[in-house]
């Protein structure tokens, strides 16, 4: 295949005008960080880019919503293209839903080597090094998926790799009948292949954000490093750009385990943590599973609170550090059997919670909740009435889980 082999890489979904967010407070010593983020992840990327010596960028939608970044997001993302063209590689940028070319500010002159794809094409531009063409690139929208023809025209593209560059959803099926090299995907904010060819030389792949937001994008972002060599194979390489790290991780224990011993697995986890994502921050969420032990202390509200103090003293004032975000008993193991049988009020008020857990969802078992003393006057009791709304049967079961817990804690003495 005539002008092989190349190197770029592809980016997309930098969202510079969305900041870290989902904690309910962020502490004064990242407040800065949690908006500069998505700037320091984007200049990543073309750090990434310098160094790898790549041929060229491709960024596939989704850069900045000019109208809600305001002036700072335009002026960087000038700049930054500006040192990408200091260094020889061009940048070929397909809009995506928010990033409309057609938006950006007349007044910020963007340098000669962006290139502008057009979405809904397909239409397409040719990369050049040294005078000789090595690839072309297409820009395709949802709409125009299905009508991909044009990609096996050879005579139109004189037989070069092609690149097709798609924000939004994308058709396997109609992919595998085209000779696109690779599909350059946007709109997923998580990295993804989502489909290859036996012989590695064709691919479609989401590179994903290079900064997760909150703790809905966990795990490590990056860039993709694409690299194709003189036999048409594809390398794909993860780079990493993000600077914040969102992490939700989980600890088992046993009812013999104290708060310090507690203390003492959260620090062993978060020291291994910080050696995996070093020099990046670190937002943690945790959930401890255990027994009924366990969860009482969790119950009392002040064991996840004096946690969370110690461990945001010792790891989460240094930036970059390990800050912890929320503690959570999430789910204990089941009551002993042996209490539904006692005969005291524990083991009654359990065997009632049981028959609700069991045929809650027939309002007939309900019904005798719902008058006063047999009066036959009707009483809204806010739990059974919340218990009826909840059509979830799993967070129907949850709640009353949490219920027989609780009230076998205060009914345990």
């Amino acid at each position: 295949m005539a002008g092989l082999p190349f190197t770029f890489l592809h980016a997309s979904d930098l969202h510079l005008e969305q900041p870290l967010h989902g904690i309910a407070e962020v502490p004064d010593h990242l407040r800065e960080l949690f908006l500069d983020a998505p700037f320091r992840a984007a200049q990543s990327v073309v750090d990434a880019a310098i160094e790898h010596r790549v041929d060229f960028v491709v960024l596939v939608g989704d850069v900045a919503d000019w109208h809600r970044a305001g002036p700072r997001a335009s002026i960087f993302f000038a700049d930054q293209c500006q040192r990408l063209a200091d260094d020889s590689i061009d940048v070929y940028w397909l809009g995506g839903e928010v990033d409309r070319p057609q938006d950006w500010p007349g007044s910020i002159e963007l340098p000669s080597s962006m290139h502008v794809v057009t979405r809904g094409g397909p239409e397409s531009l040719i990369y050049e090094r040294n005078g000789e063409s090595i690839v072309r690139l297409v820009g395709l929208d949802d709409d125009h998926h299905h009508d991909l023809r044009i990609m096996n025209d050879a005579s139109s593209w004189n037989g070069l790799a092609t690149i097709a560059l798609l924000h939004g959803r994308f058709n396997a099926t109609a992919a595998t009948d085209t000779d696109v090299t690779y599909w350059a995907l946007g709109g997923d904010h998580g990295r993804r292949s989502v489909m290859s060819s036996t012989t590695n030389t064709t691919l479609a792949h989401y590179c994903g954000t290079p900064q997760g937001r909150s703790f809905r994008e966990v795990g490590s972002h990056c860039a993709t490093l694409v690299r194709v060599d003189d036999e048409a194979n594809i390398h794909l390489d993860a780079i990493t750009t993000d600077c914040v790290v969102w992490h939700q991780e989980q600890i088992e224990v046993d009812d013999d385990t104290s708060s310090d011993d507690l203390e003492e697995l959260f620090s062993i986890r978060i020291s291994e943590l910080m050696d995996q994502y070093a020099d990046r921050q670190l937002c943690i969420s945790w959930s401890v599973l255990g027994g009924p032990g366990i969860g009482r202390q969790f119950r009392g509200g002040s064991l996840a609170e004096q946690l969370t103090q110690q461990l945001r003293v010792k790891y989460g004032r240094d930036v970059p550090g390990a800050w912890t975000v929320s503690i959570e008993c999430q789910r204990c193991a089941e009551l002993p059997d042996g209490w539904y049988d006692d005969d005291t009020i524990r083991g009654a008020f359990l065997r009632r919670v049981r028959d609700l857990r069991e045929n809650g969802s027939d309002p007939g078992v309900l019904e005798p909740f719902l008058t006063a003393g047999g009066s036959g006057k009707t009483c809204r009791d806010p739990f059974v009435t919340a218990l009826m709304d909840i059509d979830d049967a799993e967070r129907r079961e949850q709640l009353l889980q949490e219920v027989a817990e609780l009230g076998a804690d205060l009914l345990s003495g």
